[in-house]
């Protein structure tokens, strides 16, 4: 004697269908099968794939480069920009010191 899986019911065990609801036992058997098989694969992806906690590393470590990327560029805008501000103060200054100079005159 075979037990239904859908009902519980008693079968004989060549019995090809149940005779108190009618689920035919080859095509239950043959869908458990197919729904072992899609787990299966199904763990088989999801652990071929990268975790959550490594796909937020990466993200973390490029956010990183990104700002230090961009606090480098800030710091060269910075340096050249007070060079240039050095380099206009001593052009004036030099253009000051010619002008407020005494002339001298060729003997």
């Amino acid at each position: 004697m075979v037990k239904c899986p859908n009902c519980g019911i008693e079968a004989p065990a060549d019995a090809p269908d149940c005779a108190g609801c009618g689920i035919i036992f080859a095509k239950f058997l043959a869908q458990r099968e197919r729904e072992r098989k899609e787990a299966a694969e199904f763990l088989a992806r999801a652990e071929a794939r990268p975790s959550a906690a490594a796909k937020n590393r990466r993200g973390r470590v490029a956010a990183v480069v990104l700002l230090l990327i961009w606090c480098g560029g800030l710091f060269w805008y910075y340096v050249d920009a007070l060079n240039e501000l050095d380099e206009r103060v001593q052009s004036d200054l030099r253009a000051r010191s010619r002008a407020s100079a005494p002339a001298v005159s060729p003997r």
